[in-house]
């Protein structure tokens, strides 16, 4: 059985996985979400947060084989703690998620990789180097294909988001691990185009593809852990 570390993306935070974390557990799995710093239940002030903070958080909680899973952002989180702690990292599965090259910054690629709808979805604060969601229009973007129960328990949960994460290049040199992408083909965040581009040329068995928008661990949990628990046994 496989050991998870779950990840969240932008304005997230471990409770996104509240219904995952169990269904891997039936499985016999062992799960971990966390909050990344800032995010969550954690106290941290989002300014002045980096994506160096981000990673020593993740890094905190990998032991040997961790099966490190990204949400959406979270894919430059789950990279780089990988390439930080090469010994400790089993595997990298992409939810939806940026796959970042090494030597650039997120936001050269940022606008070619999210909807128009995500960036109408989100306030920027140049003051405070965040940005917050537009409650009134993040649901649908965020959440197409979920339950009103889980659209009202989210978007309550959303934090600001610390820009500087986009801003930072990312230098790194990825461990020869294997790699995962789960495309969500219904997404109204990261353009379905960008995940298909993103995995091309992927090894048979390595793409898998849901019926989802972005948020599939509500919208379809089930199914999301189908696949992880199928990646598990890779």
């Amino acid at each position: 059985m496989a050991r998870f570390l779950l990840i969240h993306g932008a304005m997230h935070g471990a409770w996104c996985w509240h219904k995952v974390v169990p269904l891997l557990e039936a499985h016999g799995h062992e799960a971990v979400a966390i909050d990344l710093p800032s995010h969550g239940d954690d106290p941290t002030a989002p300014e002045g947060v980096t994506i160096s903070d981000y990673v020593a958080r993740a890094v905190e909680h990998l032991e040997p084989q961790t099966v490190l899973v990204g949400h959406s952002l979270g894919g430059l989180t789950i990279t780089l703690a990988a390439a930080a702690r090469p010994d400790l990292a089993g595997a990298l599965v992409y939810l939806c998620a940026f796959v970042p090259p090494p030597g650039v910054a997120a936001s050269s690629y940022r606008r070619d990789a999210v909807t128009d709808e995500l960036v109408a979805a989100q306030e920027g604060h140049r003051d405070r180097g965040v940005t917050t969601p537009v409650l009134d229009r993040a649901g649908p973007v965020f959440y197409s294909g979920c339950s009103a129960e889980d659209v009202a328990f989210a978007l309550p949960r959303l934090s600001p988001q610390p820009v500087a994460i986009m801003q930072e290049v990312l230098d790194f040199d990825l461990p020869d691990i294997p790699r995962h992408y789960i495309r969500c083909l219904e997404d109204r965040t990261v353009k379905p185009s960008y995940q298909r581009a993103m995995t091309e040329g992927w090894p048979e068995g390595t793409v898998h593809d849901m019926q989802s928008g972005h948020s599939p661990f509500f919208s379809d949990p089930d199914g999301l852990v189908r696949i992880l628990d199928a990646i598990a046994d890779t």
